[in-house]
């Protein structure tokens, strides 16, 4: 058999011959590389942009749904179509409520998995709605147990069960006002208070005719809006600023100082509005320190973390006789 024999320049053609053929084949998958990454953020840009709900152009409540949309909080009947006009269901309701407060079980331990069928005679469990159900009987929100989950909510069960959803994330300072409802003759008597709160906290509004409309059903669209000022009002008044809104031991009372006789007067020491009747103010003694002054010794009470307190702002003071002629300070006690 013949010999073929191949000389250096043959081989480094050969070689070379490989090496273009391997850059070629990198240089191809590189594009093609590309041309996916492409494609991908081609197709998840429209997908953004037609997930947006095509019935809201216009509306005035289209930017707070988009922001529930966003966060996964509120999703479309069909398609891209939110039907903002559509009755909201109870079980549309629950949900809504549980996942745009963020109510959960928090550290709850059970000796055996709740279901919605314990708490909800109507309820079914193992359904896109079960989870909420569960966790709105876990937090007390005043649902009735005989609630049927496909049944059309009026405006006055969705404040009553919204109410009771903001107070769990609570406690929050409310003045303590009463709005004029133009047909409040139609509320519910045990609804009323959580549509005062709602109307104060700016969470719920009245039409142009001053009603609150009770007994008529809440849509998608009201719904919505109602739960998305919510989460605002409690990002915003949030337990996390609630130190910054009480006084401090070192940061002083005021002294009001009011004639009670010509022998004595009045002192209040005064620590201003609270957010609640649970902080206080008590005054341990009076020290004469010398002929003109005196000092009014106090300790500041804070909540009682094991009661629960009324969300009405109230001005936390207490008052003590004093000798008049005297001029007094107030110190906290050591």
């Amino acid at each position: 058999m013949e010999s073929v024999k191949i000389g250096k320049r043959d081989a480094t053609y050969r070689m070379n011959g490989s090496s273009e053929r391997e850059r070629v084949e990198v240089n191809i998958m590189k594009k093609m590389t590309n041309i996916v990454l492409l494609a991908s953020l081609l197709v998840f840009s429209l997908g953004s942009s037609a997930f947006a709900f095509s019935d809201l152009k216009g509306s005035p409540d289209e930017a707070a749904i988009q922001s529930l949309q966003e966060k996964g909080i509120v999703e479309g009947m069909d398609g891209d179509r939110f039907a903002p006009n559509t009755s909201m269901t109870a079980a549309q309701g629950v949900q809504l409520i549980v996942k745009a407060l963020d109510l959960n079980l928090g550290k709850i331990r059970f000796i055996r998995a709740p279901k919605a069928s314990d708490s909800f005679t109507k309820a079914k469990d193992d359904v896109w709605y079960s989870e909420s159900f569960i966790i709105a009987a876990m937090n007390s929100l005043p649902i009735g147990r005989d609630i049927d989950p496909q049944q059309t909510l009026t405006r006055e069960q969705f404040a009553e069960w919204l109410h009771a959803a903001v107070e769990k994330t609570g406690p929050y300072p409310v003045v303590n006002m009463f709005v004029n409802i133009a047909d409040q003759a139609e509320v519910t008597p045990g609804s009323m208070n959580a549509i005062q709160v709602l109307l104060l906290t700016k969470i719920a509004k009245l039409d142009d005719a001053s009603k609150f409309n009770p007994k008529k059903p809440i849509t998608r669209a009201e719904a919505a809006v109602m739960a998305y000022n919510a989460m605002e009002f409690v990002a915003k008044h949030s337990k996390a600023e609630e130190p910054a809104t009480a006084p401090s031991e070192e940061e002083g009372v005021k002294v009001i100082v009011e004639k009670q006789s010509d022998e004595l007067n009045k002192v209040t020491l005064s620590r201003g509005l609270q957010p609640n009747p649970g902080y206080g103010i008590t005054i341990d003694r009076v020290d004469y320190v010398s002929d003109s002054e005196a000092v009014a010794y106090y300790t500041l009470r804070k909540p009682d973390p094991d009661k629960m307190y009324p969300a009405v702002m109230t001005e936390a003071k207490a008052s003590v006789t004093v000798k008049a002629g005297y001029k007094v300070t107030a110190k906290p006690s050591k």
